[in-house]
């Protein structure tokens, strides 16, 4: 994140808390918007796999 300070870095996550969330607002990122986890039928139910941000086209 140091190689884009000052400029727009964008991380999603559909978690509204947990571990990521207080790492995140501790590099200086901040909440600007929340997303809608969308699924096909039944959500996946937890493991010990977890999900902690999602790629997109955010990465341009």
């Amino acid at each position: 994140m140091r190689a884009h300070a000052g400029a727009f870095l964008r991380l999603d996550t559909p978690q509204q808390d947990g571990p990521l969330v207080p790492f995140a607002e501790a590099c200086g990122l901040r909440n600007v918007d929340q997303g809608a986890q969308m699924t096909r039928g039944t959500p996946p139910g937890t493991g010990p796999a977890q999900v902690f941000a999602l790629a997109s086209q955010a990465f341009g």
